[in-house]
């Protein structure tokens, strides 16, 4: 199978390879945060694992995560980082037009934290207006809602089922049931903001408070999520094909 990670390759097949039409990238974006029982790196490892299945059938440049993020509501909680949400944006925004300039034509996000949901969408725009790079920012677990009930049988959540599943798959060992006890759940209302958020744990429902431990549901659902996806990702790509090539064809810029 053909390396698709930019970190494994050296800069004279990245630009050969370019140079032959290999110009779509999937970016990573994900947070070090607070996760209930689960690791603190979960943002981080879904989007990763993610990408990792979905490089070969989209045929796309993996490029490493962005690992910090906007998360002031867990700020307080040990190991967790946040970035404000302008800072966070002008970085992006120059980690994209970066990789505009160098020919890269198609750029997916894989987001795995919605605390920065607002600043993708918003510097994808920008930056496409600006550079002519067609970009797009998928937020996993909302498009593989319906799936986390349907095979783990309650809704997701942060460090809830959906994510543990993705971790399990992600990172095997990492999920396990023993500190499950130890974990505040939170339900959040739209009435309410608190900083920090009390519970680490966090649906909109009290069965979202849930970590599944059975393995065949997990492996279910994380499958039926990566075919979703890539069925999303792919539609996008239909999509944008009848544009053809929005930026010059030519050698990678050093």
């Amino acid at each position: 199978m053909m390396e698709r990670r930019l970190t494994h390759v050296n800069w004279m097949d990245i630009r050969d390879r370019m140079q032959a039409g290999e110009r779509r990238l999937m970016l990573q974006a994900g947070s070090l945060e607070a996760h209930g029982s689960i690791p603190q790196g979960t943002d981080i490892f879904i989007p990763g694992y993610l990408c990792g299945r979905l490089a070969e059938p989209l045929a796309s440049w993996i490029a490493p995560c962005i690992p910090y993020g906007v998360t002031r509501s867990l700020a307080a909680y040990p190991g967790t980082v946040h970035i404000e949400p302008a800072a966070f944006s002008a970085y992006l925004a120059d980690v994209l037009r970066s990789f505009a300039r160098q020919g890269f034509t198609e750029i997916l996000i894989l987001n795995g934290h919605g605390g920065h949901t607002a600043q993708l969408r918003e510097t994808a725009g920008a930056v496409h207006v600006e550079t002519g790079a067609r970009i797009a920012a998928v937020d996993w677990w909302t498009e593989c809602y319906d799936l986390c009930l349907k095979h783990l049988g309650v809704p997701g959540g942060h460090a809830g089922a959906d994510e543990a599943a993705m971790v399990r798959a992600a990172e095997p060992g990492l999920v396990t049931p023993a500190r499950d006890k130890d974990v505040k759940g939170w339900v959040g209302r739209a009435s309410t903001a608190a900083f920090p958020v009390p519970g680490s744990l966090i649906s909109t429902t009290p069965e979202g408070l849930t970590v599944i431990h059975d393995e065949a549901a997990c492996r279910a659902y994380v499958e039926a999520s990566v075919q979703r996806l890539e069925q999303v990702l792919q539609s996008v790509l239909e999509g944008w094909s009848v544009f053809g090539e929005t930026l010059p064809v030519g050698p990678v810029r050093i």
